[in-house]
């Protein structure tokens, strides 16, 4: 990842002398237009130029193959426009072949947090509570917890807790099924149906009850 990076940014460094030279020469040759007087300074006269090499510091004539440079800084230029298109093309496989890696990293995130979900989903499931029935009113609320005084803070004072016995949620669904002829509101609210009743008193009778059970 890290060579990568490095092969990105590669153009904000400083640059050589040899480097901008390549970069002048490869300016000049992709600019040039033979038969035209030269921005650079170079007339042209029977497809040869008139002038000094355009490589900074070469005192060589120019014209070579009506281009504004020696022979040798020619084939320099050509090599450059060369590389220059095949160093584009690395970096613009590297941005690709990054954005495909950075992808791939969230898809495993995005994976290993649903598997952590659903792991946790499962290991709620099968964790052992406790199912409490309590009556806040008229209604009885059957619910799972892991800890029963934790749980009946968030209910009125008033409430009144009837029984508990172990369970787990898959447990307090099972109730909630058992029950169902008897939902009043919700998924969790029952009206008293005599058999419900019955259970919860089987239940005191079958578990030990917390301390908290009503006598």
């Amino acid at each position: 990842m890290v060579n990568l990076r490095k092969q990105i940014n590669m153009e904000s460094k400083p640059l050589s002398q040899e480097d901008r030279n390549l970069r002048k020469i490869s300016k000049l040759a992709r600019n040039y237009r033979p038969k035209q007087v030269s921005p650079y300074g170079y007339e042209v006269h029977k497809n040869q130029l008139v002038g000094i090499c355009g490589f900074e510091g070469c005192k060589f004539n120019g014209g070579f193959l009506s281009l504004p440079m020696c022979e040798d800084h020619a084939w320099i230029a050509f090599e450059a426009l060369k590389n220059e298109k095949t160093e584009s093309e690395a970096r613009k496989r590297a941005r690709q072949q990054l954005i495909e890696w950075e992808e791939e990293d969230r898809q495993r995130e995005r994976e290993t947090a649903a598997k952590n979900a659903e792991r946790w989903k499962n290991q709620t499931s099968i964790e052992a509570g406790f199912i409490y029935y309590l009556l806040v009113g008229e209604l009885i609320k059957i619910g799972y917890t892991r800890s029963v005084e934790e749980r009946l803070k968030a209910y009125p004072p008033h409430s009144i807790l009837l029984a508990t016995h172990p369970g787990t949620l898959k447990v307090e669904r099972q109730m909630h099924h058992k029950f169902l002829h008897h939902l009043a509101n919700g998924r969790e609210w029952f009206n008293q149906g005599q058999d419900l009743i019955e259970h919860i008193n089987q239940a005191k009778q079958d578990f030990k009850q917390h301390r908290l059970v009503a006598a």
